[in-house]
């Protein structure tokens, strides 16, 4: 299974059965994530968002079998059309990350709450000049909650599907 067309047809095959498809994709577009992390640290709430980036990525997508068929077969009727990268972006249903790829990648953190006073702070996370540090707060400490903001996914760049234990690579035209 290396093509569009050995792709949709594991979809219609598997259409008998379900309407929803997870599948593993990468992308080596810049994707980013923006996140509310809550921290909570004797008793004082601490509010901070999270600014993550990856060059290249591999998520979890989850897309609407019919639409996933339909998309694949608008593209081999007009390949001169949209590329097929762009319309699964899309028919994307959900997606969620799962891990970064070897490219470069990273993060910055910024606090958002001022409503505590740094003197009642651990001293772990105080930096030099004894204010909070974003980076010794998140080293020491796990976030309680958070909350998405918003999370960009701008390519698909090759779909994963493992069937009968193999895994398959496909590349998709962008």
């Amino acid at each position: 299974m290396k093509t569009i067309e050995d792709l949709q047809k594991y979809l219609k095959d598997k259409s008998k059965d379900e309407s929803q498809i997870n599948l593993r994709i990468y992308t080596n577009q810049q994707s980013t994530r923006e996140r509310n992390l809550f921290y909570e640290i004797d008793g004082i709430s601490i509010d901070a968002i999270k600014y993550s980036y990856w060059d290249d990525s591999y998520w979890n997508v989850e897309f609407d079998i019919n639409d996933l068929i339909k998309a694949c077969q608008n593209y081999l009727d007009n390949k001169e059309g949209s590329p097929l990268s762009s319309e699964l972006i899309q028919i994307m249903e959900d997606f969620e990350f799962e891990e970064s790829g070897h490219l470069d990648n990273g993060f910055s953190i910024e606090i958002e709450s001022s409503d505590f006073d740094v003197d009642d702070l651990p001293e772990k996370i105080k930096n030099e000049d004894d204010e909070l540090d974003p980076d010794l707060l998140i080293e020491e400490y796990d976030y309680s909650d958070w909350e998405g903001i918003d999370t960009s996914l701008n390519s698909i760049d090759k779909i994963f599907i493992t069937d009968d234990g193999e895994t398959f690579e496909i590349e998709i035209p962008s």
